[in-house]
C-alpha cells in the first residue's frame, strides 16, 4: 500500500518536471523569436541607412565635377579677355578647394558651413563680373545651424550667376533669404534674368538637389522653382529640427 503511494507521487513529480520543461522551452522559443525579430529590424534599418548614405555620397560626388567643369570654363573664357583676372580666379579656386579639403564636406552640412563655401565661389565670380555682381544674404543666427544637402546652396547661387547675372549687361543682385515658418525653414535664392537669353540646360544640379532632399528628409524636403516677370526664385524647404 505504501509502495503504490510512492509511485503515484513520483509520477506527479515527473509530470510537473515535463510541464515545467515544456513551459520553459515555449518561453525560450518566444523570447528567441522576439530577439531575432528585433535584431532583424535593426539590421534592416542599418542596411537601409547605409544604402541611403551611399546614394547621398554618389549624388554629392556627381555635383562636384559639374561645378568644377563650369568654373574651368569661366577660367578658359577669362584667359583671352584678361589674363590677370584669370590668374586671380585660379587663386580663388585653389582657396575654395583647400577649404573643401580642410573641412571635409559631408553629404549634409549646416547653412553656416555652406555659406562659407559660397563666399569662396562668389569671390571667383566677383573677379569676373566686378561691380555687375551684387550679393546680399539675410539669415538669423538661430537658423545658421539648419541642415541642408552639401553644395545645394552653392548650386543655386551658381545657377543664379551663370543663367541670370551673366546675361545682363548691367548685372544684378543675388539675394539669399533664410526664413523660418513653424518647423520649416525656407532658403530662397533670387536673381534677375532675361527670359530671351535663358538657355535650357541639363538641369543636373537642380535634379541632384531634389533627389538628395528626398533621401534626407522624405516629404519634408523640397525644391521650388518660380519665375516672376524678370525675377527667378529657387527655394529650398527643409525641416527646422533636422
Amino acid at each position: 500500500m505504501y509502495g503504490e503511494t510512492t509511485v503515484d507521487l513520483n509520477e506527479k513529480q515527473f509530470t510537473g518536471i515535463i510541464s515545467s520543461f515544456l513551459n520553459a522551452l515555449v518561453m525560450s522559443l518566444i523570447w528567441s523569436s522576439c530577439y531575432l525579430a528585433v535584431v532583424s529590424r535593426r539590421e534592416k534599418k542599418l542596411i537601409m541607412s547605409q544604402l541611403k548614405e551611399q546614394q547621398l555620397e554618389s549624388l554629392k560626388n556627381q555635383i562636384k565635377p559639374h561645378f568644377l567643369f563650369n568654373t574651368l570654363n569661366t577660367i578658359r573664357g577669362m584667359i583671352y579677355q584678361d589674363q590677370d583676372k584669370a590668374a586671380d580666379i585660379v587663386t580663388q579656386l585653389s582657396e575654395l578647394f583647400r577649404y573643401n579639403l580642410n573641412t571635409d564636406l559631408e553629404t549634409h552640412v549646416n547653412f553656416d558651413q555652406e555659406w562659407k563655401v559660397c563666399e569662396h565661389y562668389l569671390a571667383i565670380e566677383k573677379v569676373r563680373f566686378g561691380k555687375r555682381l551684387l550679393v546680399t544674404m539675410q539669415c538669423d543666427d538661430s537658423l545658421k545651424k539648419v541642415v541642408l544637402p552639401s553644395m545645394a546652396l552653392l548650386t543655386l547661387i551658381e545657377n543664379a550667376t551663370k543663367h541670370g547675372i551673366a546675361h545682363l549687361e548691367e548685372g544684378g543682385e543675388i539675394k539669399v533669404n533664410v526664413v523660418r515658418t513653424g518647423e520649416t525653414v525656407t532658403i530662397t535664392v533670387s536673381n534677375p534674368f532675361d527670359e530671351t537669353k535663358l538657355k535650357s540646360g541639363t538641369k543636373l544640379g537642380l535634379q541632384n538637389i531634389q533627389s538628395r532632399l528626398e533621401l534626407m528628409f522624405a516629404q519634408r524636403g523640397k525644391l521650388f522653382i518660380e519665375k516672376q516677370s524678370c525675377q527667378f526664385n529657387a527655394t529650398l524647404e527643409v525641416p527646422y529640427a533636422a
